[in-house]
């Protein structure tokens, strides 16, 4: 597999796809050898590119994104040895995550003619080390729909599963629990 090489990285929006390429190897963007990966990828129009950067120390360190609007000092949490004192890469997935499954539950209530207003979602995303080596994230996501019927609800988050990027880039990777809010 290809890397990244070292250095300071400063790329604007039009130089993102050109450097991905030069650096990765094209089937890392297809998907690899898993089927549905590539199946949920090929044919598959960008229409909007986020690009964050990270500095210092990883988790005790920096990220910004490219525009600005978002700029954190990271520190590793109290759980895992760290002083707790920012924020952590599984708060930033957890809020993307959320906020993505969010747009896809309304868009699929609306296909499905639900009323999803006043819905909402919180995320949960844990760490831990895997028996393989390295580590791995689980996460709940709990989903309040309180106008949403109680047998329309398993179809509603069903369609949203299958729709939501975030749940569809991490499909077969992390385990995912998907709880109804009582």
């Amino acid at each position: 597999m290809g890397r990244i090489t070292a250095g300071p990285v400063n790329l604007r929006q039009n130089d993102f796809r050109r450097t991905r390429a030069r650096h990765l190897p094209d089937d890392l963007f297809l998907g690899g050898s898993s089927e549905e990966p590539t199946a949920i990828l090929r044919g598959m129009e960008i229409q909007y590119t986020a690009i964050a950067h990270a500095s210092g120390g990883g988790r005790n360190g920096h990220v910004r994104s490219d525009d600005d609007r978002f700029n954190l000092e990271t520190r590793t949490p109290k759980e895992m040895g760290g002083s707790g004192e920012g924020t952590n890469p599984e708060q930033l997935f957890g809020m993307g995550y959320a906020t993505c499954f969010l747009g896809s539950l309304h868009r699929c209530g609306k296909g499905l003619g639900l009323n999803t207003t006043d819905a909402e979602i919180s995320s949960s995303v844990g760490i831990g080390a895997v028996a393989s080596g390295g580590f791995g994230l689980a996460v709940e996501l709990v989903i309040y729909a309180p106008k949403v019927a109680t047998e329309r609800f398993d179809e509603l988050i069903e369609a949203t599963d299958r729709t939501c990027a975030y749940s569809n880039a991490i499909r077969g990777n992390v385990a995912v629990t998907l709880t109804r809010a009582e």
